[in-house]
């Protein structure tokens, strides 16, 4: 299978699982957790790569994932950092998720996309579930 570029794809995951081209950035992820910010302002030019960058962050961080496999060969891998991988709960939001013509519509899509994100981790935030329970995708 011929590579190639992940053209309109700012998703760390598929871009991955698609073996298409990736500029190892992985030691962002590094850069990020040293430095032990409270709230982080991540901001680039447009077409940049802030969305693959967030993924890429998403992925490694986020508790309910399981993705050591897309990291396996990345520079992350080879740092102190690697213990991190998959041991946080992570809430991810972008606003190109959220729509609607009218402000009431486009508020109900932000409040639905938070209490997804809500719901996605309730179990955790009430200490029902163990983390290594936590594995879906």
């Amino acid at each position: 299978m011929d590579r190639r570029l992940p053209i309109g794809n700012d998703q760390f995951r598929s871009v991955r699982e698609k073996n298409e081209y990736y500029i190892d950035k992985s030691l962002f992820i590094k850069e990020f957790l040293e430095k032990k910010d409270t709230a982080a302002l991540i901001t680039r030019p447009r077409r940049f790569g802030k969305t693959l960058n967030m993924t890429m962050l998403r992925e490694f961080l986020d508790i309910t994932k399981d993705s050591r496999g897309l990291f396996k060969g990345l520079k992350i891998m080879d740092t102190e950092y690697a213990v991190e991988i998959n041991s946080r709960p992570v809430i991810y939001f972008t606003f190109k998720d959220c729509a609607g013509k009218e402000p009431g519509e486009l508020l109900q899509s932000v409040w639905n996309i938070i209490f997804a994100e809500y719901r996605r981790y309730y179990e955790i935030f009430e200490g029902k579930t163990d983390k290594r329970n936590l594995y879906y995708i």
